[in-house]
């Protein structure tokens, strides 16, 4: 144990030898390079209010404290690290990262107020490629970005500019894509940049409260939200502690196995339904089949009758209607025809007749000509003709009536049409003579075609018979063939089946394997950032602390003990810097999928001692050291009223300006706002 406390003790004594960067660490995935406050949309220097840079590892904003050269008196000025900007300061790094608002409504306001013109303008570095975020203070400007360029070119005439979206959406694309999941567990949300900027740079308003705490409401970030479940979730995925592999293999083993026993369950009764209808059809056709084995019966069998059903097709298609039956069809549709005409000839005279009989009440004077005419328009369909029946048109000469016949003696009688009412009886009388003796002869038609209809029908049922029992007989065929194509496939399927349980069983095995494979790896993953956050507490609280990160449910629990469990508002305070710096350190040793960025504003909280506050920036020194010349592969910024350690009160970790509250040039804005 001693041996391991002096490795420990050796290991950050100097020259980052505590770190283990990846060798693949190159520059952080994305990182702030400078940040431009302007008066207004113009080049030159006058119009600059601040121009802060900054560089991959550990950038400090310090608002100085008033010097303590003697006791504190009632009274005195006490402004001078507070109230500096350094909140409006990481505000403003947000918003060029995306965010909506650079500060609350009411700050927005004052700023806008000092000035009309303003703009925040960043150049953050995404993927190795440099971006530029432009950004007005006052309503009514569009932000805009421009693609591969620096800041010194930001007012070159030949820059393309593109809209805000086409930035956002290559954040996601740099940074939310690495992740191994693409949506929140509880809902189908899609993980987004704007939900992860939260936890990379946490709200100074919630003081570092709890792990989970992000943004509060006083902020009016208006970052979209997620609950407890779903910031674990995100620590989880960014952290590596997800393996997506564990879930697709439960489904996939769920699947096999589902499988597996509908193979044990079908393969029985598709054996015995082949074996019976097997059977069957070996009984009904053995005195054909006889000496045709087991294996080649149903092969033979469907072969045969599907020969069998190609001819019957072929004489049902070739069958044709007997001489007999098409002369009783045609002799039943003659006679038929003959009736309706019969039909037709008395209907014809019998309107004449109704309208002799009319034509005689109007000759009489008991009824008026208009009904005679009704009564003739009625008949006519509507259509436009003399209104005159056929027997007056004829014994008129009608030119359209000379090809008309007039059954009967009514030719005689339409030269009589115009005599007197007796003429008219006698027309009548004769008339009705004639339409009894048609009566008689459709009687007589009638069972002429009744007798042809009966033999038409004899005929038709003989010609059905045949053809119903070839037909018949190509169902019977079919039947066969059905059964015993349905047995042979059945005993091939059964015997499909009765094979996959074994391949499904090497696959269910193999799944399993996985499994325990994926929740290895899941394990190693979370000792490995368990053990991160253990090295970076003890650098800050001592070697006998002992720090954990365990899984409680699907939720992350952090924990310190030394002789006994550790908890006070300044441990809380310490756990949830310590996670976020262990998180970053994980990535830059290649673990996880944290972009390697990271904003801690104000991070003094509750009763943290000033040597374990100072041991934070020593810690994040220390990681940068750990690159020796090379380019640190992560971005801290941290802004802080308290000293940090006298060796990082100098450029580079230290950025210029030093806030100072007490003077309106020492503001972030170089005004009283």
């Amino acid at each position: 144990m001693n041996e391991q406390r002096e490795l420990f003790a050796q290991q950050f004594a100097s020259a980052g030898a505590g770190f283990r960067p990846a060798a693949a660490s190159a520059e952080p995935v994305i990182w702030v390079r400078q940040l431009l406050l302007l008066r207004e949309w113009k080049p030159g220097e006058e119009n600059v209010i601040r121009r802060i840079t900054l560089r991959p590892g550990l950038n400090i904003l310090w608002a100085k404290p008033r010097p303590q050269v003697e006791k504190p008196r009632l009274g005195e000025q006490g402004v001078f690290g507070h109230a500096s900007g350094k909140t409006t300061f990481c505000r403003l790094l947000r918003h060029i990262l995306g965010e909506k608002h650079f500060g609350s409504a009411d700050l927005q306001a004052r700023v806008r107020k000092a000035f009309r013109g303003g703009w925040v303008v960043g150049e953050v570095r995404l993927n190795k490629e440099s971006w530029l975020v432009c950004r007005p203070f006052t309503l009514g400007s569009h932000s805009f970005v421009i693609r591969n360029a620096e800041i010194g070119r930001l007012f070159d005439d030949d820059l393309k500019r593109e809209r805000l979206e086409v930035y956002q959406a290559a954040l996601n694309e740099a940074v939310m894509e690495r992740l191994p999941v693409a949506t929140f567990a509880t809902a189908p949300e899609p993980i987004e940049w704007p939900h992860l900027i939260q936890w990379l740079a946490r709200d100074q308003e919630c003081r570092f409260a709890d792990l989970t705490d992000f943004r509060h409401k006083s902020s009016q970030s208006e970052s979209p939200d997620m609950d407890v479940e779903d910031r674990h979730f995100l620590f989880r995925a960014v952290g590596g502690l997800i393996d997506t592999v564990e879930q697709e293999e439960l489904e996939r083993n769920k699947a096999l196995v589902a499988k597996k026993q509908l193979a044990e369950k079908r393969a029985p009764l598709l054996r015995h339904q082949a074996s019976v209808t097997f059977k069957r059809l070996r009984m009904e056709l053995s005195e054909d089949y006889a000496a045709v084995e087991d294996d080649l019966f149903l092969g033979a069998v469907q072969k045969t009758y599907e020969d069998r059903e190609v001819a019957l097709n072929r004489t049902i298609n070739l069958l044709q209607e007997p001489v007999s039956l098409r002369h009783a069809r045609q002799a039943a549709t003659t006679a038929a025809a003959r009736v309706e005409n019969k039909v037709s000839e008395i209907k014809q005279l019998s309107e004449a007749v109704e309208g002799l009989e009319l034509e005689l009440q109007v000759a009489r004077g008991h009824k008026p000509q208009a009904e005679l005419d009704a009564f003739w328009l009625a008949r006519s369909g509507g259509s436009k003709l003399c209104m005159e029946p056929l027997v007056r048109a004829k014994a008129h000469n009608c030119p359209l009536a000379t090809n008309k016949v007039i059954p009967g003696d009514q030719g005689l009688a339409a030269v009589k049409v115009e005599r007197k009412a007796e003429d008219i009886e006698k027309i009548i009388v004769t008339q009705s003579k004639q339409l009894a003796e048609l009566e008689k002869a459709k009687a007589t038609l009638e069972t002429v075609a009744q007798q042809a209809q009966s033999v038409l029908d004899t005929a038709q049922r003989s010609f059905n018979n045949e053809r119903d029992k070839l037909i018949e007989q190509r169902l019977q065929v079919q039947a066969v063939i059905r059964r015993a194509r349905e047995a042979k496939l059945d005993g091939e399927e059964a015997a499909t089946l009765e094979k996959s349980v074994d391949s499904l069983e090497k696959e269910i095995r193999q799944s399993r394997e996985k499994q325990a494979e994926a929740r290895d790896r899941q394990r190693k993953a979370l000792s490995d950032l368990s053990d991160t956050f253990d090295r970076v507490a003890k650098a800050v609280l001592g070697l006998d602390l002992s720090a954990t990160i365990q899984f409680d449910g699907r939720q992350l629990e952090t924990k310190m003990s030394e002789r006994g469990n550790l908890t006070s508002a300044a441990i809380e305070t310490l756990k949830i810097l310590i996670f976020d710096l262990a998180a970053l350190a994980s990535s830059v040793e290649g673990r996880g999928f944290h972009p390697r960025f990271l904003i801690h504003d104000g991070p003094r909280e509750a009763d943290m001692a000033a040597d374990l506050y100072q041991k934070l920036f020593l810690l994040a020194h220390e990681l940068e050291s750990a690159f020796g010349a090379g380019t640190p592969s992560f971005q801290y910024i941290v802004t802080t009223t308290e000293p940090p350690p006298p060796d990082l009160q100098t450029p580079p970790s230290l950025l210029d300006p030093i806030l100072d509250a007490s003077k309106k040039d020492g503001r972030l804005f170089k005004e009283d706002l």
